[in-house]
C-alpha cells in the first residue's frame, strides 16, 4: 500500500492493476489469474483480465472480450472486439468494426453503429463519430442531444449544425455567442442564406453579404468568405 504495508507477498511472475483495490491480475506459472487482495485465486479460465469495476471484470479470450463476476459467473461471453468501461453499468463495445453501448446484461443501449466512441467522464458526455463528418453527443442518461461537428472548449461546446455555429454548455443548454465569447465585439449572424455581424445588442454592424463567416479570434479578426475566396475583417 502507499504506507508500505505488504498486501501481496512478491511471489508472482507479473501483476497488473485492474483499476480496483480489491482484485488484481497475477501471472502464475505463465498463466494469468484473477486474485483478490488476500492472494486467493478467484478465476483462471481466461487468457487475461483487463479491468474491474465493482463485482464485474472484463476478460479476454482468443482476442475477444467479455465480462465475468468476481464470483466466476460469465455475464457476457467473450465476443466483442473491444470492451471498455464507461460508467455505472455501461460499457463501450465494438463488434463488426462498429461501436455502441451495452450494459452488464449484454443489452444494447446505444446501437453498435458508430465509427468510434468515447466517454468523457469529466463532462459526463459520450462522443460518437457516426461518419467522418458527423459526430453525435449523448448525455449521461444515454439520450442523444446533438449531432454535427464540434469543438470542445473548457466551459462550452462549439457546434457546427446545418452550416451554423451554435454554443452549448456541457449540460447541453444552448447559449448565445455573446454569452460565451464575452470579449468579442462582433458576432456572426445569418439572414436569408448570407452572413453578417451584429454587436452584443443585436444591432447590425456588418451587412449580410458574406457566403460564410467565422466568429472573432482572440486577436479580434473574423474570417469571411465572399465569391469563393476567404479574407478577414477586424473588430
Amino acid at each position: 500500500s502507499t504506507s508500505g504495508t505488504v498486501l501481496l507477498t512478491p511471489a508472482y511472475q507479473d501483476i497488473q492493476y485492474l483499476h480496483s483495490t480489491e482484485v488484481y491480475a497475477a501471472k502464475i506459472e505463465d498463466k494469468w489469474n484473477l486474485i483478490n487482495k488476500k492472494g486467493e485465486v478467484l478465476n483462471n479460465e481466461y487468457e487475461s483480465y483487463t479491468y474491474s469495476k465493482g463485482d464485474y471484470v472484463i476478460v479476454k479470450q482468443d482476442g475477444k472480450y467479455g465480462i465475468i463476476t468476481t464470483a466466476g459467473e460469465e455475464k457476457i461471453q467473450p465476443t466483442y472486439e473491444e470492451l471498455n468501461y464507461a460508467f455505472s453499468v455501461y460499457y463501450i463495445a465494438k463488434l463488426n468494426g462498429k461501436y455502441g453501448i451495452i450494459n452488464t446484461d449484454n443489452t444494447s443501449i446505444i446501437s453498435l453503429e458508430y465509427l468510434s466512441m468515447s466517454y468523457w467522464g469529466d463532462k459526463e458526455i459520450i462522443i460518437a463519430d457516426k461518419t467522418e463528418t458527423e459526430t453525435v453527443l449523448f448525455d449521461s442518461n444515454l439520450t442523444q442531444k446533438l449531432s454535427g461537428i464540434f469543438i470542445y472548449e473548457k466551459d462550452y461546446i462549439k457546434a457546427r449544425i446545418n452550416g451554423e455555429d451554435k454554443y452549448y454548455t456541457y449540460k447541453f443548454e444552448e447559449k448565445q455567442a455573446k454569452d460565451i465569447l464575452t470579449k468579442n465585439t462582433l458576432f456572426v449572424s445569418k439572414k436569408d442564406g448570407k452572413y453578417g455581424f451584429v454587436d452584443s445588442q443585436g444591432n447590425v454592424v456588418v451587412d449580410y453579404v458574406y457566403d460564410e463567416a467565422k466568429e472573432q479570434n482572440k486577436f479580434g479578426f473574423s474570417a469571411v468568405k465572399l465569391n469563393g475566396l476567404w479574407g478577414s475583417i477586424d473588430k
